[in-house]
C-alpha cells in the first residue's frame, strides 16, 4: 500500500505480479520454485514457503550512490525444508516493476531477514542474513554493483557476490552462546568467505542442479570453519547513525542443551570494511536474557525489532499464544513528528481463521496497528475581564503569567494542539499565533500567506503556537472553527459554541485545523 505525507492509506495492490526463478526464468510452473522430484506428490502445487521477517530499503539508502541502486524490498523463506528440503532462498522484490527474484547468490538457509548494510563504498553493496536455525549462523553477502545493467539483481549488486560468515578469532572458546553470554560480553572476529556454489558438484548429493550448496551442506562448511551458532537468529537493525552496524537478536529454545540460550539474546556486530569489504568485525552481547534478574522479568524470546532514528531499538517478545505482535518500522516521519514517537506494528492474529479469510485463502486474520507516542498539549483558552478580549496558547507558562499576575480567567481547553516543536510535515501544519497591537488581538493561522498579509496590516508574527492537522483524516475530524466579531478572533472545536456565536454575530472564517 502508498502511504502520503500524512500516514494516510491513498492507494493498495498486490506486491508483485511476476517471479523469476533462481535460473533468472520466468516462473510459469511450480516445480520451478519448490526444486521437488517428479516422484514428490507435491510436485505440481508446492509453492514459496513461509516469508518472513521483510526488509524495504530506498534507493541509496547511505547516501549518493552508497547501498542498492533499486528501491528494494527483501524478504526470505524461513524454512530448511523448503525447495526440495534444499532450504530457504533469499528474495528480493523490484517494487517499481513488480517483480520477485530468488537470489541464490546469497546462499541457502532458513531465512529470516535479510537487510543491506553500508560499505562505505560505491561500488560494492552488503548483505546481512539472519539464518532461523539451531545452531544458526551470522551471514554477510558482499557484491559489486553492475552499473547501467538491464539485470535487476546484477545492478543491485545480488548477483555474483561473495558470501562470508563470522568467525571468532577464538573458534575453540566462541563459537556457541553459552561462551558469548553475559550482557556486555564482547568478542573479536572477522567475516570469512565461504562458497555457495561449486557448479563441478552440480546434481550430486549436497548440491543442487546449478552446483549451489544446500542447507546442510552450506552449514557444515561453515561449521568447519570455525563460525558461531546462534540459538534462531530472528530479526535484524542496522543502526541509523553507523549503518556498517547491525543490531541481531537470537530469540532462544529449549530443544538443544549444547547451544543454551533459552530466554533469548540482542547483538550487536560492528564490521569494518575496507574498499568495500569487510575486515574485522566485533559482536557484543548488548541484552542477555539469560542473565540473572532478567530471564522470567525480562525481555524473553526477543523477535521482531527496530533501530529507530532516535537510537532507540524498539523489540517484539515472541508470542506462545494465539495472537502475536510482529513487525516493527519507524514511521514518525510521515506524521511530521522527532524519530522514536510513531509506529507501525503488525499483529498476527493465529487464532483467526475461518469465514471470508479461509474462504479468500488469507491464511489467518491480522490488524496493522498505530502505536505512538506523540505530545499532544492542550490549547487553553483565557479571556481578560477588563477588556473581555481572548488568548488561545498551548504554553502552561503563559497561562499561569496571565492567571496568577494579571488575573485573567481560564475558561478551559480549546482543543489539543501538536507539539510546536515539530516543524510541518504533509497535513500537519505548525500553527502560528499573530498579535495586532492597536487592536490587542491574536490572531491564529497556518497559512503563510496570511502571515504576510496581516504582517503588512500591523500584526507581529510571535511565534509558533503548535502544530495541527489541516485535512480531515487519520482519526482527527473534529473542526477547530476560527470566529471574527470585528474586535478580535476565537476558536473552539465545539459545534455548539460555533452555532450560537454565528447566531450572535460572529463571522466563521473557516476551520484553521482538524483535531481527535
Amino acid at each position: 500500500f502508498d502511504v502520503n505525507n500524512a500516514g494516510v492509506v491513498v492507494s493498495s495492490n498486490v506486491a508483485y505480479n511476476k517471479i523469476v526463478d533462481r535460473s533468472g526464468n520466468e516462473v510459469t510452473t511450480a516445480v520451478q520454485i519448490n526444486g521437488l522430484p517428479a516422484t514428490d506428490a507435491n510436485q505440481a502445487t508446492a509453492g514459496l514457503q513461509r516469508f518472513c521477517a521483510g526488509n524495504f530499503s530506498p534507493a541509496n539508502p547511505f547516501g549518493a550512490g552508497k547501498g542498492n541502486v533499486d528501491p528494494l524490498y527483501l524478504v526470505g523463506e524461513e524454512s530448511n525444508t523448503a525447495n526440495g528440503g534444499k532450504g530457504g532462498y533469499v528474495m528480493a522484490l523490484d517494487v517499481k516493476n513488480n517483480v520477485l527474484y530468488a537470489a541464490p547468490d546469497l546462499g541457502r538457509f532458513s531465512v529470516e531477514q535479510a537487510l543491506v548494510v553500508d560499505t562505505g563504498d560505491t561500488s560494492k553493496v552488503a548483505y546481512f542474513i539472519g539464518d532461523d536455525s539451531t545452531p544458526g549462523p551470522a551471514w554477510l553477502y558482499v557484491g559489486t554493483k553492475v552499473a547501467g545493467s538491464t539485470d535487476f539483481l546484477a545492478r543491485n549488486g545480488l548477483k555474483g557476490g561473495q558470501l562470508y560468515v563470522w568467525v571468532a578469532n577464538d573458534t575453540t572458546a566462541h563459537d556457541q552462546p553459552v561462551e558469548v553470554a553475559g550482557t556486555g560480553t564482547t568478542v573479536a572476529g572477522s567475516w570469512k568467505p565461504i562458497a555457495v556454489k561449486d557448479a563441478t558438484k552440480a546434481g550430486t548429493t549436497g548440491y543442487d542442479a546449478a552446483g549451489y550448496l544446500d542447507f546442510t551442506t552450506l552449514h557444515t562448511a561453515a561449521t568447519a570453519l570455525g563460525a558461531m551458532g546462534f540459538a534462531r537468529v530472528e530479526d535484524a537493525a542496522i543502526n541509523p547513525a553507523k549503518p556498517s552496524m547491525v543490531a541481531f537478536n537470537a530469540t532462544g529454545q529449549t530443544s538443544n542443551a549444547t547451544y543454551t540460550d533459552l530466554y533469548g539474546t540482542i547483538y550487536t556486530i560492528d564490521t569494518t570494511f575496507t574498499a568495500g569489504l569487510p575486515t574485522t568485525a566485533i559482536l557484543k552481547n548488548i541484552y542477555d536474557g539469560d542473565d540473572a534478574g532478567k530471564q522470567q522479568a525480562g525481555v524473553r524470546s526477543p523477535d521482531n525489532m527496530e533501530w529507530s532514528p532516535s537510537g532507540a531499538i524498539i523489540l517484539k517478545e515472541s508470542a506462545a499464544g494465539q495472537w502475536e505482535t510482529s513487525g516493527t518500522t519507524d514511521v514518525s516521519a510521515l506524521y511530521g513528528n522527532k524519530p522514536g514517537t510513531d509506529y507501525f506494528i503488525d499483529v498476527q492474529a493465529h487464532g483467526l481463521l475461518d469465514g471470508a479469510i479461509s474462504a479468500n485463502k488469507l491464511v489467518e486474520g491480522g490488524q496493522l496497528l498505530r502505536l505512538t507516542s506523540a505530545t499532544t498539549p492542550t490549547a487553553a483558552r483565557l479571556i481578560d475581564p477588563l477588556t473581555g478580549l481572548h488568548l488561545t496558547t498551548a504554553d502552561s507558562s503563559e497561562v499561569a503569567k496571565l492567571v496568577g499576575s494579571l488575573g485573567w480567567r481560564n475558561e478551559g481547553a480549546s482543543f489539543v494542539i501538536g507539539d510546536a516543536g515539530i516543524a510541518s510535515a504533509g497535513n500537519y501544519k505548525q500553527v502560528f499565533r499573530l498579535f495586532n497591537p492597536a487592536s490587542s488581538d491574536h490572531l491564529l493561522t497556518t497559512n503563510t500567506d496570511e502571515i504576510s498579509a496581516a504582517n503588512r496590516s500591523g500584526y507581529v508574527t510571535e511565534g509558533v503556537a503548535g502544530r495541527i492537522q489541516t485535512a480531515s483524516i487519520l482519526g482527527a475530524t473534529t473542526p477547530v472553527n476560527r470566529l471574527f466579531n470585528g474586535k478580535e478572533h476565537l476558536y473552539t472545536s465545539s459545534a455548539s459554541e460555533t452555532a450560537a456565536l454565528v447566531a450572535g454575530g460572529w463571522r466563521n472564517e473557516g476551520v484553521l485545523g482538524y483535531v481527535a
